[in-house]
């Protein structure tokens, strides 16, 4: 009897323990490795030679990934200069000194090491083929130490630390913060201003009239403005009569001009040439009407022009 009971429990105890068991399961949190999830980088960096650099935004990211004891990094950063960098799925890298010849990846330890690349300095542009332009630069950019004081280190989906991207890119530092000072920058020689506000994003403007000394485009100078007036500076008098052989004085004040760009012609030939923008003359004995012609260059390189005529009073005689 007591051998029946128990070929009966075995199988019902069985059954219990197994129930028990998936119940467990299902309820107890599983306790995942470090790095078991993908999870993104996020931040800036910075290079004198192309601005800044987003790590991540409304449509691109740069992912960290788990690998063995690694994590790999795949995705694209931004630059407003030279477009896409990708990290991840890239081949024939460069065999320089110091450097791995592998896609970027995080140590245990937090180091970077291997490359990203500007796709920009691709033949077709966009990284869909590796091969390099014609110019020199191949867009690379090495991540990890070569023992110059370089490369970058990953602390709590932040990079920070600088890599060395070549003459065109330079040293870029990132910096894991996503926020920045306000600034006005003038790059590309002086003829665009790039602004980049508190989340790091930045505005380039070409500046048609040049960058200024505060990092802005500046305004298109005024245009020179005044007459050239005859016997008063004021109000401008441009048509006068003097006696025949007499002669008169010209005035003239003209704003927004060069120094000393002004020069006064007379049909007569009179001529006075290296004025200043505020002067006065006296012409000749005047014996026939004379047209006089003011030439300065303004300050936007422009020429300025203003005339004025001198008659003569008719003489009459008795008959």
């Amino acid at each position: 009897m007591k051998e029946h009971i128990y070929k009966i429990a075995s199988p019902v105890m069985a059954v219990i323990s197994a129930t028990l068991l998936v119940f467990f399961l299902l309820l107890v949190p599983h306790h995942q490795p470090l790095h078991a999830q993908a999870s993104s980088i996020t931040g800036y960096a910075w290079s004198d030679n192309i601005g800044w650099v987003s790590l991540n935004g409304s449509s691109y990211d740069l992912t960290l990934a788990p690998s063995g004891n690694n994590q790999v990094i795949t995705g694209y950063a931004w630059s407003d200069n030279i477009g896409w960098i990708e990290f991840g799925g890239l081949s024939s890298f460069p065999s320089a000194a110091g450097t791995q010849a592998i896609n970027a990846e995080v140590l245990p330890s937090g180091q970077v090491v291997g490359w990203a690349r500007a796709c920009a300095g691709t033949l077709p542009g966009d990284c869909s083929s590796m091969t390099s332009r014609g110019d020199g630069w191949d867009g690379w950019i090495y991540l990890g130490s070569t023992g110059n004081g370089d490369g970058l280190t990953l602390s709590n989906g932040t990079l920070t630390g600088f890599a060395w991207g070549s003459d065109v890119v330079g040293w870029l530092q990132f910096n894991g913060s996503s926020s920045c000072s306000v600034t006005y920058t003038c790059i590309d020689n002086n003829t665009e201003s790039q602004f980049t506000n508190s989340q790091c994003s930045t505005t380039t403007t070409v500046c048609a009239n040049g960058c200024g000394s505060n990092g802005q485009c500046m305004n298109p100078p005024s245009p020179a403005n005044g007459c050239l007036s005859i016997g008063v500076p004021s109000p401008c008098t441009q048509n006068a009569r003097v006696r025949s052989g007499s002669t008169a004085t010209l005035y003239w004040n003209i704003t927004n001009v060069n120094p000393n760009s002004c020069s006064v012609t007379g049909t007569n030939g009179d001529l006075w040439s290296g004025q200043p923008a505020n002067s006065q003359v006296t012409t000749r004995g005047i014996v026939q009407s004379t047209v006089y012609t003011l030439s300065c260059t303004g300050t936007s390189g422009s020429q300025f022009t203003s005339t004025a005529t001198v008659n003569v009073v008719p003489s009459y005689q008795e008959l």
